[in-house]
């Protein structure tokens, strides 16, 4: 049986694999990482609307880690509290970002029970 279909060149084939590959490498950027920086363990919590739902994540960090990647393809809302107390050290909401983030989270010298964020290299 003779097909009068033609089948896709080797461009089209290739621009489909390529942008096959390419694209999760792009949407992986969107993350972000705290370090914990202090002498106490603290809790870090990102709060963001999806469809309506309020979603959060939480993670508590001993002195000298780092949280997993929080996903930053929406705004949210990071909070830092007291791993003992519950205490809010720090709030401050974030801005999507198509870059990798990373902060250091170290006590405010200014301001007594109060932390602030400092951007990695």
């Amino acid at each position: 049986m003779i097909s009068n279909t033609k089948r896709p060149g080797r461009m089209s084939c290739l621009a489909g694999v390529l942008i096959v590959c390419l694209l999760p490498g792009m949407a992986a950027a969107e993350y972000v990482v705290f370090r914990n920086d202090t002498r106490k363990s603290v809790c870090v919590q990102a709060v963001w609307v999806q469809r309506g739902v309020a979603r959060r994540d939480q993670s508590t960090i001993r002195p000298g880690e780092t949280t997993p990647k929080l996903g930053l393809d929406v705004d949210k809302v990071i909070t830092i509290t007291c791993g003992q107390t519950g205490q809010v050290l720090f709030r401050e909401g974030h801005r999507a970002s198509r870059k990798p983030l990373g902060y250091h989270i170290r006590p405010d010298p200014n301001r007594p029970n109060r932390v602030r964020l400092f951007r990695s290299p």
